[in-house]
């Protein structure tokens, strides 16, 4: 049973036999909220084949975050799942995203 969230929600998807997952992932994604985040991850890695994270919504992210989201492509791969990553997010956070070099983790 997945665990209560305000940052994640994580909804199945698809043909049951497909077993997907839908991750959308909002709001505060910083240092402060990571630890959730990985945890409903986790879960859900393990329970579904494949994972399709959604980022929205942001109000704030930080370089914790983005390790994060990296950390969250290699523990995919070790269990042989796939995921899929997209980010909708406001201009500026874009900019900040694409000038620091991080857009290519943000994408999938």
């Amino acid at each position: 049973m997945m665990k209560a969230s305000k940052h994640v929600t994580i909804t199945p998807f698809g043909e049951k036999s497909e077993n997907k997952a839908r991750m959308v992932v909002e709001k505060e994604l910083t240092i402060y909220t990571v630890l959730e985040i990985k945890e409903n991850f986790t879960e859900a890695i393990k329970r579904f084949n494949e994972l399709d994270i959604q980022i929205r919504n942001v109000e704030n992210i930080d370089l914790s975050f983005i390790q994060l989201i990296e950390s969250l492509r290699k523990t995919a791969e070790e269990y042989e799942k796939k995921i899929f990553i997209s980010a909708e997010l406001m201009n500026e956070t874009k900019t900040l995203v694409d000038n620091a070099g991080f857009d290519p983790i943000l994408r999938t």
